[in-house]
């Protein structure tokens, strides 16, 4: 998404957009809210800029973290990136158009976590029946310890201490086998549930519109899979866990009001206050965690391309570039871990240091209650054990908070997933018999109505039986065209149809079964040859698959390969040529045997030999298929029933090999300066 595009988005929504390159100081000057370009990377609100002890704080609303408070410095950071102390910014102010928009609904976090406890109901049963049984335990024990020294030790009754013993030795025991018991449970519920979770992102993410994926970095989805872990962790670790915490620190509760009310009112006061030294220091946290989610999928990223650019690296002399990139990114790594660590020992120590104060003052007001005569020994021990076995909830309590923000965090990334329209999966199913497709005053535009025309007015048919290659100069819209029949994108204008059905009636997973690509960017899997060649099969047909890497002509090499068809080839396997990666890709589409071919510069890694037995075996697989060929060889494009010449977005000629040559005009000019014609 560019400035433009969310430019007409705005003004679709009722404002009047004006975008900015402003000083520093020019932001002070124009109305909030507006919108930043941040990092060079996305976009971001700036809704609030506010003085406190003469500094500048600024909030900030962003799309993948939140609302974050940001000083100056980290502000300037993000937004001053170009080196000229000027940054983009987009003004926006509503018109009356705008009042009339209602805002939709957004589905709360928790309780699309809700949805995922359901299935697991009657474990969540077992584990409050424990939760029962605990409380029960845990209600006897300070009257236990009362009992103990108050009838047993003063009356030195040895019987009565003896009883009491056993009896607590059997209910520690009993306490001891329900913890095992729930932990388990909690390990089993909180990974179940992260892995439904997890695979219902993937499949989201397995099904999203292919132009979601221009605007995202790898290293950004990437940690959006790592917020799994923190959701199990607040799953397994705290959420359930907190909720038993809660329930045992108001049996407690309870039992200490029976007790002494004062001293009760003591304890809470002291822990509202601890309580509330942690909570203080969650914002700073979140700022913090902000910051290092984007040097994380920053740090992804780069060591992606690191690995898989190793060889341009290598040949270009790039190596020292690379290497104080990586550097420069570790270091900002580690300056904000150690920003999270001072927080997390300012919150944990502090908290600690109350923590302990309370319990000092509280058994001080014990000791002093025993002296006067207003509490027994035994009564001083129980409370003693009480106030020890609350301080346990209200540390549990805490650490909720903190992965519950970090949890809160992680489900805003992931709900940007999640709550994703799909509406490409639905929709008319593709049940015609190789129909042709029909193009009819098509124009397109990546970013929006300012933007500039990649295509322009098309009108053409593909004729369904026969081959059509679309050629041209580079950036002429000959790679755009084809993704728009393969569906990744709509036209903006005009429209598109099959079989008298408009294309976008459709189903995209539908329309995808009925065709097979071979494209100049096609991905080798880390898997066999014979899963890379039969990907969608699973019950793989072996006459098929021979008889596909034979048309490749690639059955010869991996016949001689130890291993054949099992052998792994991709990055956990054997490396392979550009001509032997595209000739699986080929092999893979023939397998498919789809009634559609697209054939993005298929053989532009192959040498003229190959091409040329490749050519020759494809001729009998491309009868009766609806074939669409886009190459800059002559060898490829010759033989097409119909040739499609393109020229800034636009239809300039259309024709077979023969006619186009007689024109003498732009296929002619094309064919002798990159399709090798000659004189």
């Amino acid at each position: 998404m560019s400035l433009l595009g969310i430019s007409q988005c705005a003004e679709e929504l009722g404002f009047n957009s004006t975008a900015l390159k402003l000083t520093f100081q020019g932001l002070f000057e124009i109305s909030l809210p507006c919108i930043l370009h941040w990092n060079q990377a996305h976009f971001v609100v700036l809704y609030k800029i506010q003085q406190r002890f003469g500094k500048n704080f600024f909030y900030v609303a962003d799309p993948a973290h939140g609302y974050i408070k940001l000083n100056e410095k980290d502000f300037l950071s993000n937004w001053n990136t170009s080196g000229i102390n000027k940054g983009v910014c987009l003004v926006l102010q509503p018109t009356p158009l705008f009042y009339e928009n209602t805002i939709p609904e957004h589905r709360n976090d928790y309780r699309f976590l809700l949805n995922y406890l359901k299935p697991f109901r009657p474990d969540i049963l077992k584990i409050f029946a424990g939760l029962i049984i605990g409380s029960c335990i845990t209600l006897v024990l300070p009257f236990l310890t009362q009992y103990m020294v108050d009838a047993g030790i003063q009356n030195k009754d040895l019987g009565i201490l003896q009883l009491i013993v056993i009896f607590q030795i059997t209910l520690f025991i009993g306490s001891t086998v329900i913890e095992i018991f729930r932990n388990r449970f909690f390990l089993h519920i909180g990974t179940r549930i992260n892995i439904n979770i997890l695979s219902d992102f993937l499949s989201k993410l397995m099904v999203m519109p292919l132009k979601y994926f221009d605007s995202k970095r790898t290293g950004d989805l990437i940690q959006r899979i790592e917020d799994h872990k923190r959701i199990e962790v607040f799953i397994t670790s705290n959420a359930l866990l907190t909720v038993f915490s809660l329930v045992t620190f108001s049996v407690f509760f309870l039992v200490l009001a029976y007790y002494d009310l004062f001293i009760l009112l003591v304890y809470l006061i002291l822990t509202v206050i601890s309580v509330g030294w942690a909570l203080f220091f969650q914002r700073q946290r979140k700022i913090l965690d902000y910051k290092r989610f984007d040097l994380q999928a920053k740090d992804q990223s780069n060591t992606y391309e690191l690995i898989n650019g190793i060889e341009e690296i290598q040949l270009n002399s790039f190596e020292e570039y690379k290497k104080n990139k990586w550097k420069e990114i570790q270091e900002h790594l580690y300056t904000t871990n150690l920003k999270v660590l001072n927080v997390d020992q300012f919150q944990l120590n502090g908290f600690n240091l109350i923590n302990n104060l309370k319990n000092i003052i509280v058994t001080f007001i014990v000791a002093k209650s025993v002296i006067s005569g207003a509490l027994s020994l035994g009564n001083m021990l129980s409370i003693s054990y009480i106030i020890g076995q609350m301080n346990s909830p209200i540390n549990q309590l805490i650490s909720f908070f903190r992965t519950a923000l970090d949890a809160r965090l992680s489900f805003n990334r992931l709900n940007e997933i999640h709550n994703k329209d799909l509406s490409n999966t639905t929709g008319l199913a593709c049940d015609f018999n190789n129909a042709p497709i029909m193009l009819s005053d098509i124009s397109f535009q990546y970013e929006g109505p300012r933007s500039p025309y990649v295509l322009k007015n098309i009108d053409l048919t593909i004729q369904n039986g026969k081959i059509t290659a679309i050629v041209g100069q580079s950036g002429s819209g000959k790679t755009t065209l084809m993704k728009l029949l393969l569906k990744y994108y709509e036209p903006v204008e005009g429209g598109i149809t099959i079989n008298n059905t408009p294309f976008e009636r459709y189903s995209f997973d539908s329309w995808r079964k009925k065709y097979g690509v071979v494209s100049q960017e096609g991905f080798i899997f880390s898997d066999t040859i014979e899963r890379n060649i039969a990907t969608g099969d699973l019950n793989i047909d072996w006459k098929k698959l021979e008889y596909a890497a034979k048309m490749a002509n690639i059955h010869m090499f991996i016949a001689g390969l130890p291993l054949g068809y099992s052998t792994k080839i991709g990055e956990a396997g054997i490396g392979i040529s550009g001509g032997q990666k595209q000739r699986i890709l080929i092999a893979r589409a023939v397998y498919k045997n789809p009634e559609y071919l697209f054939f993005d510069e298929a053989t532009s890694a192959l040498d003229a030999e190959n091409e040329k037995i490749i050519h020759d075996n494809l001729q009998s697989f491309f009868k009766g298929k609806t074939v669409v060929i886009i190459a800059h060889r002559l060898s490829t494009v010759k033989n097409a029933d119909q040739i499609i010449v393109l020229k800034h977005g636009k239809v300039v000629e259309q024709g077979n090999h023969e006619k186009l040559v007689s024109i003498k005009s732009e296929y002619y000019n094309l064919v002798k300066n990159q399709l090798e014609l000659g004189n």
